[in-house]
């Protein structure tokens, strides 16, 4: 049976079984029955439920006779049950009517039936193992047998992990030296470095000394201060200083108080006289200076240098000296 979809098959079929149940055709009826059960074998016809019962918004199916219950048919419509007529040729199908308004929706319908259990899925594959747990407490020792003897050990236990490491512990103490290394060679002989100028300064104690005893204290001293010969001078005067001096040509540079009673100084290098300063003044003079020059001195090393007064000016009253600074120049 093809089914013809929309609301206008189910008010088709219910205006046509109608018109012939009103005929009184049995052989139409018959067709009509046929046709109304293969109908009701559908839950719905075009969306519109069945219902046994007359109900609004639903189908009503034909009885086991072929016919809808008297109950439903109108008294004017059921005339006496006359023989059956002679089946007449099916007329021409009429045009298709309107669609009818939806009909209300039925109430809900029983649960279904629970569906069958499904299969059981396939095992999951195996999770990645765990870490390795703690290892549990020693067991609590077995009770001696019968007999007296020792029971049987018990099973070793799995190993422990291993602990964190510990603090490190305090540096020890250093280790002995090492041998001495071999010695490197010997560098070449180092030499005595002269300076090119040395400087004497009369007021601290010479190396030797006579009648050259007094320090005098003067502002107008370079130094606040200078050597003299005085009270006690006379020609056997003198001062002597060991100094380094290395071999070259030197000029020696005098600076002294001149006065109208100083005596002449005479220099020696080595017990060699190498020049003289007057140290006479008409009216005493602060810081006088004078040089002696092309003192030569054959060889590096220490050498005495000394200043006596052993002769004077003419117009000089004495022997004095009077010394503030002495400097070797290279």
């Amino acid at each position: 049976m093809t089914k013809t979809t929309g609301a206008r098959t189910p008010t088709l079929i219910v205006a046509l079984v109608v018109a012939l149940v009103a005929s009184s055709a049995p052989a139409v009826a018959g067709q009509i029955a046929g046709f109304a059960k293969q109908a009701g074998n559908a839950n719905t016809v075009g969306g519109v439920g069945v219902s046994k019962q007359p109900r609004a918004g639903k189908l009503l199916p034909l009885g086991a006779n072929g016919r809808f219950p008297a109950s439903i048919v109108p008294a004017g419509a059921r005339g006496a049950t006359g023989s059956a007529g002679a089946v007449g040729s099916a007329g021409p199908v009429g045009p298709v009517g309107p669609v009818g308004a939806t009909g209300a929706t039925g109430s809900a319908g029983a649960p279904g039936a629970k569906g069958a259990v499904g299969e059981t899925g396939a095992t999951g594959a195996a999770g990645p193992v765990g870490a390795t747990g703690a290892g549990g407490p020693a067991g609590t020792p077995g009770t001696p047998g019968a007999d007296g003897h020792d029971g049987a050990p018990g099973g070793t236990g799995p190993a422990g992990l291993a602990g964190p490491a510990g603090p490190a512990g305090p540096t020890g103490p250093a280790g002995a030296d090492g041998a001495q290394g071999i010695a490197g060679p010997q560098g070449p002989a180092g030499g005595v470095v002269y300076p090119a100028l040395v400087d004497i300064n009369p007021v601290p104690e010479p190396t030797d000394k006579n009648r050259w005893d007094e320090v005098a204290l003067n502002t107008d001293a370079w130094n606040n201060a200078y050597r003299r010969s005085s009270s006690n001078g006379d020609p056997t005067s003198y001062l002597e200083w060991r100094v380094p001096i290395g071999a070259g040509t030197w000029k020696l540079a005098v600076t002294y108080v001149g006065t109208p009673d100083a005596g002449i100084m005479t220099f020696l290098l080595d017990g060699t006289p190498i020049g003289t300063v007057d140290g006479y003044k008409a009216s005493t003079t602060f810081n006088a200076e004078d040089t002696i020059g092309g003192i030569h001195v054959p060889t590096s090393g220490l050498h005495t240098l000394r200043v006596e007064t052993s002769t004077q000016n003419p117009a000089s009253t004495n022997y004095y000296g009077y010394l503030v600074w002495l400097r070797l120049i290279q």
